[in-house]
């Protein structure tokens, strides 16, 4: 097998089918403690606490015998020092019997063997035969209205319609009974119970559904860092998504305890994608050596799309009706003061909101700025392709974004971007304005004047789509997919060429986009 060419050593035949595995492992009974340690009471594991306070001898009965076990303390204890105590015992269980005894360790202790990942011993994956079809699966919580659940949308959608390629998506069972993006015929989608409720059973998915190669694009979940765990400990190559370095939520409340749990958990993972080069040089930076810059594709071609007419005054909004990341409602007070200044623009809100008590105060603040009448709320919408070609510019208020799939839409359209400042994206350094980040008097005046300017729109549009046609097109993106996957089923070596055969970062120039990301966060 070599790194030529990926075609050779992919092959599907086409599956169309809904799997549901909530079957797959029912409730677990109530764990009883002992010494601090949660016993989850499963026969796969007695062996691992044999060595419980022997029952004293009463009527002439003998005391329990007493065997190996786990100390007491061992989660109290840094994972370095730890991580081999846990891995002669599970080492010391029947090879079929130690994912029952590692899953609700992971599922109480998560944190822990987060930062003791590197030093345990996960089994190596299956060898991909030449010639041999290979099973591509994605591990998404949702594919509702959000980026990432677009972005895996399109790329299940790409490996779906190549002949050499089986394509399984793994869904959250909470999540399934919505799916608001259209999957290719050939997705198999798998329903997984979710882990905190007693968990799916991985062993039993792969046994059905086995893959060589998951992607794990939900970084901030705590779902998604134990499946990560779950999914190392069978042998499953995996490669993680990471969003932005600085988006810092729960459960970390802070980048340092960020730094801490994922860093050493990407490092036993086959591969880690950044969304920029700045996210790639700051993990980097930090001692990740399997990580590589992989940007979202795209979902439109700017050579199959009608560009914008710029004969509208339409302001679009896209997003997901977030308070504290997209900042609907700070669209709405920026378009109340543009349409002071220019009377016939319309602001377009576009995106899920479910009739939140979130939007129903956004609804009320337009009505009492004055502006209701001029502000349409359209939900989200599928087709978005007549919105961008009639939308004159597109207004980004979100406090933080990784790669936004709103902004690689509306530029391929040649729509220009006004958003808020975020030097980080990659995707927002052309064709598009960045105003500080909390200066609502500056974003107003650059929409004032776009809106009042025509060609000015013209100009910074067509230079929005050059930027996607040379760094954002589907050639472009999905040959780094393609890139990533074959060097990940050749092995170690081929991803540490992959990263290494990248442009040199810059430092210095890195290094201060990363002190004004700072700075702009800050603010």
């Amino acid at each position: 097998m070599t790194v030529a060419n990926i075609r050779p050593l992919l092959g599907h035949e086409g599956r169309n089918s809904v799997a549901d595995g909530s079957d797959c492992n029912g409730a677990v009974a109530e764990e009883p403690v002992w010494g601090g340690i949660f016993v989850p009471q499963c026969g796969a594991i007695s062996a691992l606490f044999q060595n419980m306070p022997a029952v004293p001898e009463e009527d002439g009965m003998p005391s329990e015998k007493k065997g190996p076990t786990l100390p007491q303390d061992l989660f109290f204890r840094l994972p370095a020092a730890g991580a081999p105590i846990l891995q002669k015992y599970l080492d010391a269980l029947p090879v079929e019997d130690r994912y029952a005894a590692f899953e609700p360790l992971v599922r109480k202790h998560w944190k822990w063997l987060c930062q003791a990942a590197p030093y345990l011993k996960f089994p190596k994956p299956k060898p991909v035969l030449e010639g041999q079809r290979v099973n591509i699966g994605i591990w998404v919580w949702r594919l509702t209205g959000d980026g990432i659940g677009r972005v895996m949308q399109l790329v299940a959608n790409h490996y779906a319609r190549d002949p050499m390629a089986n394509v399984t998506l793994f869904i959250s069972n909470d999540q399934a009974k919505k799916i608001d993006f259209v999957l290719h015929p050939n997705v198999t989608v798998v329903r997984v119970p979710s882990i905190g409720g007693g968990g799916g059973n991985w062993p039993e998915l792969m046994e059905e559904y086995p893959q060589d190669v998951i992607i794990c694009p939900e970084h901030y979940l705590v779902e998604n860092m134990r499946n990560i765990l779950l999914l190392k400990s069978l042998g499953i190559r995996v490669i993680a998504q990471e969003h932005n370095f600085i988006l810092c939520r729960q459960p970390f409340t802070s980048l340092a305890g960020k730094f801490a749990h994922l860093l050493p958990l990407y490092s036993c993972c086959d591969a880690i994608t950044c969304l920029s080069r700045v996210d790639l040089y700051k993990w980097c930076k930090k001692g990740l050596r399997n990580a590589v810059f992989l940007p979202n594709p795209p979902t439109f071609v700017p050579e199959r799309v009608t560009p914008s007419s710029h004969l509208t005054k339409n302001i679009l909004w896209v997003g997901r009706w977030t308070r504290w990341v997209k900042r609907p409602d700070l669209a709405i007070r920026v378009f109340a003061q543009v349409y002071e200044k220019v009377p016939d623009a319309r602001l377009i809100m576009l995106g899920e909101h479910y009739n939140s008590a979130y939007y129903l105060e956004c609804r009320r603040l337009a009505d009492e700025l004055g502006v209701g009448h001029a502000v349409d709320i359209v939900g989200f919408q599928r087709d978005m392709e007549p919105y961008y070609a009639n939308g004159a510019v597109l207004l980004s208020t979100s406090r933080v974004e990784g790669c936004p799939m709103v902004a690689i839409e509306a530029k391929a359209h040649g729509v220009p971007v006004v958003s808020t400042s975020m030097p980080w994206v990659e995707v927002l350094q052309n064709g598009c304005i960045q105003t500080p980040q909390g200066d609502e008097v500056a974003m107003v005046e650059a929409l004032v004047d776009l809106l009042q300017n025509s060609e000015k729109r013209r100009q910074l549009g067509e230079e929005g789509r050059r930027d996607i046609r040379a760094n954002f097109s589907d050639d472009v993106v999905f040959a780094k997919y393609d890139d990533l996957i074959r060097a990940v089923l050749i092995g170690p070596g081929a991803v540490n060429e992959l990263c290494a055969s990248g442009p040199p970062l810059d430092s210095e120039t890195l290094e201060d986009t990363l002190a004004r990301a700072i700075e702009a966060w800050g603010k």
